[in-house]
């Protein structure tokens, strides 16, 4: 991958005496750890490989890049479809986190119960919600507790 940068340098200056530099290995670095956040949502370093250097909000510039390219259609079609199969309890949840965004009065939601009892399924209908509504929706987990936290655009996001 430093090749095809370092050929892509020498093509553009026009100097075929061009070296590596490590603001090459660091480029390279950048677009391996590009792809491991796009494929396992890790940075180098939780995969113990040596860390690009780059600004922080870079980082966060492509999760946000990321949370803007979803098909609100397609995720209007899934929510149409799978509401009606939440259960009881999960609608009261879903209905409760639901008007928490709706009414903006924010808040801080635990998803907490045993395996196999559908909170991916939950979780993955109230984000497919939000973002059908072209708002941003970002789901954390830690440490064994499926943890909701959102951030809802104050302004949809225009396509």
């Amino acid at each position: 991958m430093s090749e095809d940068i370092l050929h892509r340098l020498r093509a553009a200056n026009q100097n075929p005496d061009i070296q590596f530099t490590p603001n090459v290995y660091n480029e390279a670095l950048i677009l391996i750890e590009d792809i491991c956040l796009t494929i396992a949502n890790k940075a180098l370093v939780q995969l113990g490989m040596p860390a690009s250097n780059r600004p922080a909000n870079n980082l966060f510039d492509r999760d946000l890049q990321r949370e803007t390219h979803y098909d609100s259609d397609e995720l209007g079609t899934f929510v149409r479809t799978n509401l009606p199969q939440l259960i009881l309890e999960q609608r009261i949840a879903y209905d409760r986190i639901m008007r928490a965004i709706t009414k903006q009065s924010g808040g801080l939601f635990f998803i907490d119960a045993p395996g196999d009892t559908g909170k991916t399924f939950l979780l993955s209908l109230i984000l497919a919600t939000i973002r059908s509504q072209n708002n941003i929706a970002v789901a954390i987990a830690s440490s064994g507790m499926r943890q909701l936290f959102w951030m809802v655009a104050e302004q949809r996001i225009q396509h």
